[in-house]
């Protein structure tokens, strides 16, 4: 696990990571923390649940079982967000509207966060779980929640069509905003993260 600090050199226009911070988001091959707290001088929030978005990804399930492990060891609630939306960037970068109706994307958003659940209640039994289904773009649901959070965490391929690097590791739009804007911690865990590898403490 890689560990750095937000507030650094090239902080500017409201972000509360620097440019180091913000180079390395979605650039590492392991899990990257950036850690703060909500302003400049302020502690990381030491109470509040982990917060981590998922989906049907490989990345989602590394940012859940991640999740799930830190919130065990601190220990601490774990809140799952699946956010949805019936509108979707398109390969131009404009917006589109999805081929199925709100309930049909409801009704998966549901499927996922059930079966992200049984995850956790086998990977880490005793850990608080609450899932949330959110009709929302998941980097505006989980902007909302980091304001009450100790940690969010995240898998970087949340955007289909975000730029690839040329080693062709996708950089999400989600996992940069929340580097760049979430008020407390964020841990960004490729998909390729070896499970089982993370641990936290207090």
């Amino acid at each position: 696990m890689l560990v750095v600090g937000s507030f650094g050199e090239g902080t500017s226009g409201g972000l509360l990571a620097g440019t180091v911070a913000e180079a390395l988001s979605g650039a590492t091959r392991c899990p990257l923390v950036v850690v703060r707290g909500p302003e400049p001088d302020a502690p990381p929030p030491t109470e509040g649940p982990v917060v981590v978005g998922v989906d049907a990804t490989r990345a989602g399930t590394a940012a859940l079982d991640a999740a799930a492990d830190i919130a065990a060891a601190l220990p601490a609630p774990l809140v799952v967000v699946y956010a949805w939306s019936d509108v979707t960037a398109g390969p131009g970068g404009g917006a589109h509207r999805a081929g199925e109706d709100w309930s049909a994307l409801a009704a998966s958003a549901e499927t996922v966060l059930r079966d992200a659940a049984a995850r956790v209640a086998e990977r880490a039994p005793h850990v608080e779980v609450e899932t949330r289904a959110l009709r929302d773009t998941p980097l505006r649901a989980l902007l909302d929640l980091a304001g009450t959070a100790r940690l969010v965490v995240v898998g970087p391929r949340s955007d289909h069509h975000a730029p690839r690097r040329e080693d062709g590791m996708l950089l999400g739009s989600t996992s940069r905003g929340l580097v760049g804007f979430a008020p407390c911690p964020v841990l960004v865990v490729p998909g390729t993260t070896t499970a089982g590898a993370t641990t936290a403490s207090t």
